[in-house]
């Protein structure tokens, strides 16, 4: 199992809000994360995945949460009942003010993003989101290398650089957890819709005949980049030419 490094940020925010939601895309490892922060804060967990707990969410959502009682619980692919929300706001409502950590809720879809829901949820829940296998977590380092560069500690960059070709590897193989294992061959037997992720808009490319700088560079080439807006509301300047 890797290390993730969000993992202690969670903890702290259960200790602070009553709700705690955890979105990411599909396969990025929330379910296991979520089983282990539940086995070590001594939350019962329960999947919706299952369709027997599927079934009773949907068919009285109210219920449901009430038959937890006093229980803090962890809610994976909460997706699936969005008509959980208004019973887990309930029984967020009912809690003392020193109550904190009674829900984790997992999700691959932002249930939460409604204008009424957000409003009815302030200070109650942290959102927060769970992307695949960074470089360090995939080595077991907790070193943020964009941080370091951020605060202009050049001396904690690596010391070697990556060859091109281990790192045309790296991108192509990415972070989903459960591909890591994989053999080259099951890697590129992977579905290759999925292999950029649900919320990128990167097309991809078949890489069983190329090799991995190759497939790389198709990967790049195919690739329009589109200005875009950011925060602040500026575009974003052109690429150089």
């Amino acid at each position: 199992m890797y290390h993730r490094h969000l993992q202690p940020l969670i903890r702290a925010m259960l200790r602070e809000f009553r709700i705690v939601y955890l979105s990411g895309p599909r396969q990025a490892g929330k379910t296991t994360l979520a089983r282990l922060l539940a086995r070590d804060g001594g939350m019962e967990y329960l999947t919706l995945d299952d369709q027997a707990t599927l079934a009773a969410a949907q068919s009285d959502p109210h219920g449901f949460i009430r038959s937890l009682g006093a229980r803090r619980a962890v809610l994976d692919e909460v997706q699936y009942a969005p008509a959980l929300v208004p019973a887990i706001k309930e029984a967020s409502d009912r809690l003392e003010p020193q109550e904190k950590g009674k829900f984790l809720l997992t999700g691959s879809a932002d249930i939460f993003r409604s204008a009424r829901t957000q409003e009815s949820l302030p200070g109650h829940m942290a959102r927060l989101e769970l992307m695949p296998l960074s470089i360090t977590e995939l080595h077991g380092q907790s070193l943020n290398i964009i941080d370091c560069l951020a605060a202009g500690d050049f001396a904690q960059a690596p010391a070697t650089a990556a060859l091109r070709e281990s790192l045309a590897n790296l991108v192509l193989r990415g972070g989903y957890p459960e591909v890591q294992s994989k053999s080259r061959r099951g890697r590129l037997e992977s579905n290759p819709r999925n292999c950029m992720g649900e919320t990128s808009r990167l097309p991809c490319v078949r890489v069983k005949e190329l090799d991995a700088w190759e497939a790389l560079g198709r990967i790049s080439q195919s690739w329009q980049p589109r200005a875009q807006t950011g925060a602040s509301g500026c575009r974003a300047p052109p690429s150089a030419s």
